[in-house]
C-alpha cells in the first residue's frame, strides 16, 4: 500500500491503524513530500486537496535553523520533512512491532536532487529517521552516489 502524501501525522498513522484493525497486513509506504518551498507545498497541497503544513512538525530541535533539520541559512520550510518523518519514526518505534509503516514513499516536488541529498544526510546522520527509511545497502549506495554526482545543482 502506497499512500498519497499527507502533512497530518495523525491522519497518516490513523490510516495505518485502520488498515491493521481491518486485518490488512500488506506493507505500507507512507507518502511524504521532500524538501520544498512553502509556495510549492501550498500549490501541490491545493492541487491534491490536502491542507499544507503551516509549520514543520516535530520537536524543536528538528525545527531549528542550523540544527538537525537543515544547514544554517535554510528556511524553516526547506527543513519541512525532517520533523514529520522523525515523528513517524517515533510512532513506529513506540509500537514495538513491525506492522506499522514499512517505508516512506518520497514525493520530490522540490526536486529530485534536493530530496536525494536530504535522504542521504538523514540516513547517515539520524538513526531515528533511518528506522523508517529502511534502505538496503544497494539503495543506500545509490542515494549517496546520486547525491554526490549532483552536488553542483
Amino acid at each position: 500500500v502506497v499512500t498519497q502524501f499527507c502533512f497530518d501525522l495523525h491522519a497518516s498513522t490513523d490510516f495505518v491503524d485502520l488498515l491493521r484493525g481491518a486485518g490488512i497486513g500488506q506493507p505500507v509506504r507512507l507518502g511524504v513530500v521532500g524538501p520544498a518551498s512553502p509556495r510549492l507545498l501550498e500549490r501541490m497541497a491545493a492541487h491534491c486537496a490536502v491542507t499544507p503544513p503551516r509549520r514543520p512538525i516535530g520537536d524543536r530541535a528538528s525545527q531549528r535553523l542550523g540544527g538537525p533539520a537543515g544547514p544554517a541559512g535554510s528556511s524553516l520550510m526547506d527543513a519541512w520533512p525532517t520533523g514529520y518523518v522523525r515523528e513517524i519514526a517515533r510512532w513506529q518505534l513506540a509500537r514495538g512491532e513491525r506492522d506499522g509503516v514499512q517505508a516512506l514513499h518520497m514525493y520530490p516536488f522540490g526536486g529530485v536532487t534536493k530530496t536525494m541529498r536530504w535522504l542521504s544526510e538523514r540516513v547517515a546522520g539520524d538513526a531515528e529517521i533511518a528506522t523508517v527509511l529502511e534502505l538496503g545497502d544497494d539503495e543506500l549506495q545509490g542515494v549517496r552516489s546520486w547525491a554526490a554526482l549532483n552536488e553542483e545543482e
